[in-house]
């Protein structure tokens, strides 16, 4: 791979262009992380804390409904709390990095560090904070399709 950073003053934010062969799964994935960084949001320390921070969507591994709210799962291990329901947080999620898992749960595509079979046509996720995470039958094939296993029927 081949980078070269220009800096231009009259830039009033960073432009990145990648230049790759047509369909260069590594192209697509460098773009989509890039896109990640700078989305923020902010989340509590404490489920009724008054402690706010600010947290990069690009360091959550999975997000899990929880009544009116939604926990977050950091890479670093954390859990934080949202005040929004997990259909409202969706919203602001870049759908290229996350994907629902079931009805409860989404996870982080670019955090999944194993995956495996499971009973029932099921998958189980695991994570970069060291959590497994299962990917409910409704949602198997959006999640295979989005880590390019192939399914049954596709041509190979």
């Amino acid at each position: 791979m081949k980078l070269k950073l220009i800096t231009r003053p009259e830039l009033p934010e960073p432009e990145v262009t990648i230049a790759s062969a047509p369909k260069d799964k590594e192209a697509e994935r460098i773009a989509q992380a890039l896109q990640g960084i700078g989305n923020t949001l902010f989340a509590y320390r404490e489920r009724s804390g008054t402690s706010k921070e600010r947290v990069a969507i690009s360091d959550i591994c999975s997000l899990e409904a929880a009544d009116e709210e939604t926990l977050l799962h950091m890479a670093d291990g954390r859990t934080l709390f949202a005040a929004q329901r997990l259909s409202a947080l969706e919203g602001e999620l870049p759908n290229r990095l996350f994907v629902r898992i079931s009805r409860q749960s989404i996870a982080n595509l670019d955090r999944a560090r194993t995956i495996r079979p499971e009973f029932g046509s099921r998958l189980v996720l695991g994570l970069a904070d060291g959590t497994e995470v299962l990917v409910t039958r409704s949602h198997v094939a959006e999640v295979k399709e989005r880590i390019g296993i192939p399914q049954k029927g596709d041509r190979k």
